[in-house]
């Protein structure tokens, strides 16, 4: 993930050409003990866009005041990833698509999910 950076247009969100639907299924990583990740669904913006970018931010309103990570760009037909990095235990965490239209981006209706609790029965280096 990147960190946030100024997009040039930001449109109103959920206006026309925003992705929608937004889904998230927050869990723990089965490959990483301790480690929460969340899988992020949604329905394309129609027109689809050049590209989209996630953000997302544990900062209430911070979407609104950029204070926000960004995913690295995804293709425009593209209607899911899984975010690996900063998910927070217990923490409600606010994200949006954003899609690239002619006119600017076009960013999605925000959507929330708790971060999950993520324990394992071991300490990583014991056999």
């Amino acid at each position: 993930m990147t960190s946030s950076s100024p997009l040039p247009s930001v449109l109103p969100p959920g206006g026309p050409g925003a992705a929608s639907h937004l889904r998230a299924d927050p869990r723990c990583s089965q490959s990483a003990p301790r480690q929460a990740i969340a899988r992020l669904a949604w329905t394309l913006a129609v027109p689809p866009g050049a590209e989209q970018l996630v953000a997302l931010t544990t900062v209430r309103n911070g979407l609104e005041h950029r204070r926000y990570r960004l995913s690295k760009p995804l293709p425009p037909d593209r209607t899911e990833m899984v975010w690996e990095e900063d998910v927070e235990p217990g923490v409600v965490h606010y994200w949006r698509v954003l899609t690239r239209q002619a006119d600017g981006w076009a960013p999605s209706e925000t959507a929330t999910f708790n971060g999950p609790t993520c324990v394992a029965d071991y300490q990583p280096g014991e056999p």
